[in-house]
């Protein structure tokens, strides 16, 4: 069994910058969710991906909901199982699955979680489960002629490890669970290193990145979690070729590339009361030159039922 706590695209190292001349010390908050066992917790994503011109006027628009539905099977002193599913509607306290998902078994499976007793995410219990899906899904890639036996051939080893299945399926959900297990001081500057994620295919570019850890007078018991990333000149020089090769073509002697600017923002809303969290939104905007491209994320407590009594 796996003992490394999972941290999504975050590093689990994370630096503390003391303020020297810092009037007032903040008590430090942790982060340790209360799981009731039988209880369920359900949260709504709402999704947006768009295209602006350089006059801001959207060329496309596409809208999504969804649920993520997390079911707390056992707690002990020691560790905490999660039943964890997608859906894509969810109302009587009941998934509702429709014709889409129902072909994909990368949606409509149920996950399961091991957390330790702080709330951090250890691992994926049944992951050789999720391992068989994407093998099979690769053969059928190979079948259909859309990779080739090198590509077969190197997933298929790829998949036999526990963290590269991980990383493939439960990487949104280990983001969204990434604060779970923390302690943080308000208003203390903390870096962290994260990804932003190549649009193109290409390698994700490593950045490091400000944490801000901050209280409002009005919401005392919220604690809003956030940072913002962006790349620079090198990164528009390291995503270049990534981009013809997206656009399966090859730069023109006489076109001028264009230039590639990414930002991504994200921030978490949790209840130190309630000891959830409230919500998570992320947005993940690419620029070439002035045209603009994004996909906003947004996820919300939607519902929370309690433990049924025997």
């Amino acid at each position: 069994m796996s003992v490394i706590t999972k941290s999504g695209l975050f590093s689990a190292c994370v630096f503390v910058h003391t303020a020297a001349f810092s009037q007032k010390i903040e008590p430090t908050i942790s982060f340790y969710p209360s799981f009731k066992a039988g209880e369920t917790v359900v949260y709504q994503l709402a999704e947006k991906r768009f295209q602006q011109n350089p006059q801001g006027h959207f060329i496309s628009l596409q809208e999504d909901t969804s649920y993520y539905v997390f079911k707390v099977t056992e707690v002990k002193d020691s560790f905490t199982l999660v039943d964890f599913n997608y859906a894509e509607s969810y109302a009587d306290n009941q998934i509702v699955k429709n014709e889409f998902t129902t072909h994909n078994p990368l949606k409509t499976e149920t996950y399961k979680l091991l957390l330790d007793s702080k709330g951090n995410l250890i691992e994926l219990t049944n992951w050789e489960r999720f391992r068989t899906i994407l093998t099979f899904n690769l053969i059928q890639s190979y079948k259909a002629h859309e990779i080739d036996s090198m590509t077969l051939k190197y997933y298929y080893l790829y998949y036999e490890n526990q963290q590269n299945v991980e990383d493939a399926v439960i990487k949104p959900v280990s983001d969204f669970l990434y604060i779970l297990g923390k302690e943080y001081v308000p208003n203390q500057d903390y870096t962290i290193a994260k990804e932003i994620v190549n649009p193109f295919g290409g390698e994700n570019l490593q950045k490091s990145c400000k944490l801000n850890v901050t209280q409002l007078e009005n919401l005392k018991n919220s604690v809003f979690i956030s940072g913002m990333l962006v790349t620079d000149y090198d990164d528009n020089i390291a995503m270049q070729e990534d981009y013809y090769l997206f656009r399966n073509s090859e730069r023109e002697p006489s076109e001028e590339s264009p230039y590639i600017y990414i930002r991504d923002d994200f921030e978490y809303q949790y209840n130190t009361a309630q000891k959830r969290i409230m919500s998570y939104k992320t947005t993940h905007n690419v620029y070439l030159n002035n045209n603009k491209q994004g996909l906003e994320k947004s996820w919300n407590l939607f519902d929370v039922s309690a433990p049924k009594k025997n």
